[in-house]
């Protein structure tokens, strides 16, 4: 047996240097990282494979979301993301350096964003384009895992009915997966057969294992997906699912989770995504316009891009055509709107390549007010709500806002402070806590003060 002691570090060390398969090497890298991704991520935790260098070969990405206890502003708050899962591994150093899959090695690019609410798909999408514009990642070696409300993000976004976002996923891992299943989330990643293997605790006393079990036996209903969706639910009455699912040693059918994701790689025949989208934003102008920015990192066979638009309720309709710059450097691009209806509009981004085959980049919301109108300076959806509920605002004051959400009774079941900083502000409010019923949302600014009905389910 080894003795313990200092003297006995440079053996180690000269161990993991010579065998960097052989086990967790204790000069695993984590960094982070306090960039402004979007709104709603200001920071993340980067590590990076031995061997890695600008310009050198890809490696495989795997991208964690962190769960609801874990929610913080990217800096000072960041290290609440090494609480659990593959950061707390590697902040360890037991995640492995490589992975052995079918007589070959990978190494993962692993990014470990810190979000500020409960992250939206587009949200997720957003660390993912930026991941794939600033690294060495394979765009078609894109997986996500993520615990809890993390899990939750996974399911919503590879289930995301609005987008194409499934495309760019090569395998997803839920874990004890904070998401409302239904059977049109279930058939569109049925639809791309795309690889799942959910986890969850048999009694989670947080999150209902139903979650799982109901997107798993939807997805596999025929027409079933090839692969068929996995499931491995513990036999525990806790909510913690995550230690055991992310520990390199727990196997199924003689493969740890890292491994079963490395068999697969997005389905995508040509061997690159026609666009790398880097952010897509619709701002309100002073004069009630609404601007369309977005920009890529990458574009490959891209003939054009679509701007279409919804309002409350319809279908969308077309407005502007913007043609491609088609580098492969990527461009930037916008769109002005000049007559948007008043009330709730959707934007939705699609780009369609020089064959005609058509992809959609994401769906982002403008409230437009021409009054003062109280439902139109607040909206507050979705309301009957289950998980959580996102706060609207498009007035011109700015400042700190309490909203409060209080019962019937008058008790005050959940205070939240936010700061908000331009004309509009969504804000993503947790209902995790709170039981079936009927509540009031109070929301107040130095100048305004609101109240709406909220009905959580």
């Amino acid at each position: 047996m080894m003795r313990s002691g200092k003297k006995y570090i440079p053996y180690i060390l000269w161990f993991c240097w010579l065998h960097p398969v052989s086990l967790p090497c204790l000069s695993q890298v984590q960094t982070a990282r306090h960039v402004v991704i979007n709104s709603n991520c200001h920071g993340y935790y980067e590590y990076l494979p031995q061997g890695y260098q600008p310009g050198g070969p890809l490696f495989p990405l795997l991208v964690f979301i962190h769960g609801l206890s874990q929610l913080g502003n990217g800096n000072s708050q960041l290290s609440a993301v090494l609480w659990a899962g593959p950061p707390l591994l590697i902040n360890q150093g037991q995640f492995p350096d490589s992975f052995t899959v079918g007589n070959q090695s990978f190494k993962f690019i692993v990014i470990s964003p810190q979000f500020i609410a409960w992250p939206a798909p587009g949200d997720v999408d957003s660390v993912i384009s930026y991941a794939l514009s600033s690294y060495q990642a394979d765009p078609t070696r894109v997986y996500l895992s993520g615990m809890s409300m993390g899990g939750g993000a996974v399911w919503d976004y590879a289930s995301d009915t609005a987008t194409n976002f499934v495309s760019r996923l090569a395998a997803i891992v839920p874990v004890c997966g904070a998401s409302y299943p239904d059977t049109a989330k279930a058939r569109v990643m049925a639809s791309a057969n795309l690889p799942v293997w959910a986890t969850h605790n048999q009694n989670d006393p947080t999150v209902p294992s139903l979650a799982t079990t109901e997107y798993v036996n939807w997805m596999n209903l025929a027409p079933a997906p090839s692969p068929k969706a996995m499931m491995t639910l513990f036999p525990s009455n806790q909510h913690d699912a995550w230690t055991q699912t992310y520990d390199p040693g727990f196997t199924q059918n003689g493969l740890n989770i890292y491994q079963w994701m490395l068999q697969y790689s997005a389905r995508n025949p040509s061997g690159t995504l026609p666009v790398i989208l880097g952010t897509y934003r619709a701002d309100l102008t002073a004069a009630d316009h609404v601007l369309l920015k977005w920009n890529t990192s990458a574009e490959d066979n891209c003939q054009y891009y679509s701007i279409a638009r919804r309002g409350d309720s319809g279908v969308f309709r077309e407005l502007a055509r913007v043609p491609a710059s088609n580098l492969s450097t990527g461009s930037s691009y916008s769109y002005m709107d000049e007559s948007p209806q008043e009330g709730t509009n959707f934007y939705r981004l699609s780009q369609t390549d020089l064959d005609g085959k058509k992809v959609y980049l994401g769906i982002r919301e403008i409230v437009v007010s021409n009054s003062d109108n109280h439902n139109q300076s607040l909206v507050v959806y979705p309301n009957p709500a289950r998980n959580f509920v996102i706060l609207h605002l498009n007035l011109p004051e700015s400042g700190p806002y309490l909203a409060r959400i209080v019962g019937t009774d008058g008790s005050v079941k959940k205070t939240i402070y936010f700061t908000k900083q331009s004309r509009t502000c969504d804000e993503t409010i947790s209902l995790q806590s709170l039981s079936a019923g009927i509540y009031f949302l109070e929301i107040s600014g130095k100048q305004s003060k609101y109240t709406e009905t909220l009905f959580k389910q």
